[in-house]
């Protein structure tokens, strides 16, 4: 017992003779931002470690620390700043820079929307302007970096190849913030568009279409058909009852300069009525085989068009297979009559079988194109130069003719490119017809579609039916996607618009290795606006650049267009609140790329008259030439037998 009392006691002297128990102090630091940072972001996320406390004081707001670490989201002003993170006596502080803004860059030449004559102006552009900057990191044209002078300033050659030129001014700081001014410039030579586009586009029509053309003359040549021609050929005396026949066989064949016809009608019937000194005469005509031959040579006429000449008719009928009734006389008792039966027979299978199905089948309106816009049209014409006929098919060479006065709203400018193509070949795309033009050609029409003012839109909430956008168009819209000060400018429900006004043509490149043809627009002007009754307040401008690469589709007979997009935009004008560049474009990215979608639902080539008894499928496309500067599409053709005339 006085052993165990002596240890207790032993025990108990040992600790009150000890030192007291010590508390660990707190440890703070700041791991993001450093010490001498430059900063991008305005908004910044604070990170650091602590240990012996739950939470620290950064800049006064109060900051978690889970697991030795705290972060927390901070907003500085641009220049110089400074964080400090506290815990009780423990503290640490960085001082650091803030640079958010990029830098500032004007571009004074070239001017938006510059033209440049090839021969008469220089083969290079001068592009000036100044960065009003010390802090520059790096200065490209072009990504070619570029030395500034010591003021900023800065002048640079630039080398100009025919067509749309983008010259893409960037300054980046050593932050990382990037400024750009894109423009566009036009180098060629030019040529009046309202002149024909000559050569146009050639039409070759294989030797394998015409007999899928047979299947069409079987179910055209019908007795219905023939009847309604014949019965304008007859002479008074006559009035054609019925009119049959079994299916014909026919044979079309490319022969040089013409197109061969052989039609064979077995079984045929006619039965009519011939009014002689007042008397009706009952009259049937049966043949048992006849035969109609005849050479068709399409002609050029004098305008562009064309028509059908037809040549060396030949009707092989053999006495013995033709038979007659006429009021009840035999054959025999009808020879008087048997030379005007003959006529009967010619009228009805000598010329009909090819220029009444011919004309029910061709009609000279094809060669007119309607372009169709949100309501706006541009009609125009493949104007006939010559037809030319091979035994392996058929080749016609068209120019195209364009309307010749432009709309009001587009810009003056020296007038149409006219880039001169190479040699062709390269090859042929499959199919029963092949169509081939060149880069020229598409310039051209490019250059009429802008001219007509067809690029030249406002868009509302209602014409981006089907669309959807990032945005209600109104002004409180604008505002949450923006910049809340634009609900300062009109009422939350003022509509805002597009309005669209391209200051360039577009130009039309061919790319080979995807076998598209590449569309680039340059200088898009797009106005932002807010209508505050009827003042149109503008927001903001942009200059869009696209590259619309282009995919062909047929869909019966119409010609569908379908976009894929690539674009740029620069904001080039904020005339009521100093927007966020970048916010800004990127809202801007997003609607214009809607822009091909609408130009995709609408922009289709329609004909004044479409061939519907025949269906275009299985488009192949070829990019050639010498220069690589001709694009030839071939399609296969099929009947549409359900759309021939008389189908039910």
């Amino acid at each position: 017992m006085k052993r165990i009392l002596f240890l207790v006691f032993t025990l108990l002297f040992s600790f009150s003779c000890s030192d007291p128990i010590t508390t660990t102090s707190a440890r703070v630091e700041i791991t993001f931002p450093k010490e001498g940072d430059l900063v991008k972001n305005a908004n910044l996320r604070v990170k650091g470690r602590a240990s012996n406390t739950d939470s620290v004081l950064v800049n006064g707001e109060v900051a978690d620390v889970v697991g030795d670490i705290w972060e927390i989201s901070l907003r500085f002003s641009q220049g110089n700043q400074s964080v400090k993170a506290t815990s009780g006596s423990a503290s640490d502080e960085v001082h650091f820079l803030i640079d958010s803004v990029g830098p500032e860059l004007v571009v004074n030449e070239p001017v938006r929307g510059a033209y440049f004559t090839k021969g008469s102006d220089p083969e290079s552009v001068m592009v000036k302007g100044k960065v009003e900057e010390g802090n520059i990191d790096i200065f490209t044209i072009n990504e070619q970096i570029i030395e500034l002078q010591a003021d900023g300033s800065f002048e640079y050659a630039f080398l100009l190849k025919e067509g749309l030129n983008e010259i893409n001014v960037a300054a980046i700081d050593k932050a990382g913030n990037k400024t750009e001014d894109i423009r566009a410039v036009m180098y060629g030579t030019w040529i009046d568009p309202s002149a024909d586009i000559d050569p146009g586009m050639n039409l070759f029509v294989r030797q394998a279409l015409m007999k899928k053309t047979e299947v069409i003359f079987k179910e055209v040549a019908t007795p219905e058909l023939v009847k309604t021609f014949v019965s304008t050929s007859f002479p008074d005396t006559f009035v054609l009852n019925t009119i049959s026949f079994d299916p014909l066989d026919v044979s079309i064949d490319l022969k040089k300069d013409a197109i061969a016809t052989d039609f064979l009608i077995t079984n045929l019937k006619i039965d009519g009525v011939f009014t002689i000194a007042g008397s009706d005469i009952t009259t049937i005509i049966e043949i048992d085989s006849i035969r109609s031959k005849q050479d068709i040579v399409p002609l050029v006429t004098a305008d562009g068009g064309f028509e059908l000449s037809f040549k060396n008719s030949v009707l092989e009928l053999e006495p013995e297979d033709v038979r007659f009734n006429i009021g009840g006389l035999s054959s025999e008792d009808a020879d008087s009559l048997r030379s005007f039966a003959v006529d009967i027979v010619k009228a009805a299978f000598g010329d009909f079988l090819a220029e009444a199905v011919f004309n029910e089948l061709i009609d000279p309106d094809i060669l007119i194109r309607k372009t169709e816009l949100l309501g706006r049209e541009l009609i125009f014409q493949l104007k006939l130069q010559e037809i030319s006929i091979f035994s392996d098919g058929i080749l016609a060479r068209t120019a195209f003719i364009l309307p010749s006065e432009g709309a009001e709203e587009v810009r003056d400018v020296p007038g149409a490119l006219n880039r001169q193509s190479g040699l062709a070949g390269g090859g042929e795309p499959a199919g029963d017809i092949l169509f081939t033009t060149s880069r020229n050609a598409f310039d051209r029409i490019a250059h009429g579609i802008w001219n007509s003012g067809l690029f030249h839109l406002t868009l509302e909430k209602n014409q981006f039916a089907g669309l959807t956008l990032p945005f209600d168009l109104t002004a409180s819209g604008l505002a949450l996607a923006l910049d809340s000060r634009i609900s300062n400018i009109a009422g939350p429900d003022a509509p805002v618009i597009l309005r669209l006004r391209p200051q360039l043509p577009p130009v039309v490149e061919l790319d080979k290795n995807t076998n598209k043809i590449q569309v680039k627009m340059g200088e898009f002007l797009v106005d932002f606006i807010v209508l505050d009754g009827t003042k149109e307040i503008v927001v903001a401008t942009m200059a869009a650049f696209f590259d619309l690469g282009i995919n062909v589709n047929v869909n019966g007979f119409l010609i569908e267009l379908a976009f894929d997009t690539s674009l740029r935009a620069d904001l080039i004008r904020e005339p009521e609140i100093d927007l966020d560049d970048q916010k800004t474009e990127k809202l801007f990215e997003d609607l214009i790329a809607l822009i091909p979608k609408i130009f995709e639902n609408n922009l289709n080539l329609r004909g004044k008259a479409d061939i519907f008894w025949i269906t275009l499928q299985n488009p192949d496309i070829l990019i050639h030439g010498e220069d690589q500067d001709y694009v030839s599409f071939g399609m296969e053709v099929e009947p549409n037998l359900d759309a021939l005339p008389g189908a039910p």
